[in-house]
């Protein structure tokens, strides 16, 4: 997790984020590593992503 402040977000990223979230959609990640770590990315972020999944919790 001390890599996660250094890792690159792509360039429109957070705009993309914002507009759906202005659409009234439900923004979610899937990630293969454990919630703590890209939960904290999206806090950092300020992102409005409410949905963080791990791999083996989805079916």
């Amino acid at each position: 997790m001390e890599q996660a402040p250094d890792l690159k977000v792509y360039d429109g990223f957070d705009e993309l984020f914002w507009e759906l979230d202005a659409c009234d959609e439900t923004l979610a990640t899937v990630t293969k590593r454990p919630d703590m770590a890209p939960r904290f990315f999206v806090k950092r972020h300020k992102w409005p992503i409410r949905i963080v999944i791990e791999y083996h919790q989805a079916k």
